[in-house]
């Protein structure tokens, strides 16, 4: 019989070596963090300026809430401010329901125990 050749090698302990790694490939491939993309200044969305409600917009909002529900879009309508549109409306209806939950609640069940907002 013939003499093959192998295309491993044995070392003394008989472990088969096949190729040979080296411990500063695996310490890079370890610490290295998945590449987050950044965003620069310029790629992101400019952000809308907050709009600050007066007292009497709050009012007409809290009664607007009281006729149409949670109709944002007629209650934007319903509001006398141009500057105020759905989305404003949303984030004010967010924010008070965070702030002053018994208010919302009363205005949505058109409870007669009103607030400041009857004032207006």
């Amino acid at each position: 019989m013939s003499h093959h050749t192998r295309n491993f090698d044995r070392n003394e302990e008989e472990e088969v070596c096949v190729g040979s790694v080296s411990e500063s490939y695996e310490i890079e491939t370890i610490n290295k963090k998945p590449k987050v993309q950044q965003r620069r200044k310029e790629d992101l969305k400019p952000r809308k300026s907050v709009y600050h409600w007066s007292r009497q917009e709050t009012g007409l909002f809290y009664l607007a809430l009281r006729k149409y529900g949670a109709n944002m879009e007629l209650i934007a309508r319903d509001m006398r401010n141009t500057k105020i549109d759905r989305n404003t409306v949303l984030v004010k209806f967010k924010y008070e329901q965070k702030t002053h939950s018994g208010w919302v609640r009363n205005a949505m069940s058109k409870i007669d125990c009103l607030p400041f907002y009857t004032k207006c």
